[in-house]
């Protein structure tokens, strides 16, 4: 057999198509197999929070009634206890915010602007709907609030994710996710409280 030199075998090398399905997949295998990883993370944290949300929707209703209005801590295990059915040893953060109305959520309280320059200022009347006695950016106040006000409940669970992609990617492997409801509380005996004008 005569010796060709070597480009000539570098033509036979290049045109020589064996293996080239095996360098093809070690190139594309671990993109694949990332992307697979993050729908399926996604997929979970989405199922993970609709889940939260229905938990959320549902307690929501039963703490607005006098049955559970002086027992949270039993509404509270009930809710970690659906969420843990779903995640299994995750722990449930609640909140509740409770305003005067639908009108006063996240909504400064109401105040006349005396010297005109648009903010609150000592001295100047105001619509106390909280009855605290004071003017507030955020009028409201921690827990289930009086009959009739209206209620943010909110939960919060830290989910861890499941696939490693997260930590590889240099991202937390924890992610916080919160569902919030607002319903108003019913017409029950406490009575409503205090909401006056102060100057």
């Amino acid at each position: 057999m005569r010796w060709r030199g070597p480009r000539s075998a570098l033509r036979r090398i290049a045109r020589d198509r064996r293996g080239v399905a095996a360098v093809e997949f070690a190139f594309m295998a671990p993109l694949f197999l990332l992307a697979t990883m993050g729908i399926f993370d996604l997929a979970w944290q989405y199922y993970m929070k609709a889940t939260l949300s229905g938990i959320v929707e549902e307690a929501g209703r039963s703490a607005t009634l006098q049955a559970f209005a002086n027992n949270q801590d039993a509404l509270d295990a009930a809710v970690q206890a659906q969420a843990s059915n779903v995640y299994r040893g995750i722990n449930v953060h609640i909140e509740r915010r409770a305003y005067a109305g639908y009108a006063n959520v996240r909504t400064p309280e109401r105040f006349t602007d005396a010297d005109g320059n648009g903010r609150f200022d000592d001295g100047e009347c105001f619509f106390d709907s909280n009855g605290n006695g004071r003017w507030d950016a955020d009028p409201s106040v921690d827990g289930n609030g009086r009959a009739n006000q209206v209620v943010e409940f909110t939960a919060s669970v830290d989910f861890v994710r499941i696939f490693p992609l997260w930590r590889m990617l240099g991202q937390p492997q924890v992610k916080r996710i919160s569902a919030s409801t607002l319903l108003r509380n019913q017409p029950y005996s406490d009575g409503e409280g205090g909401a006056e004008s102060i100057c």
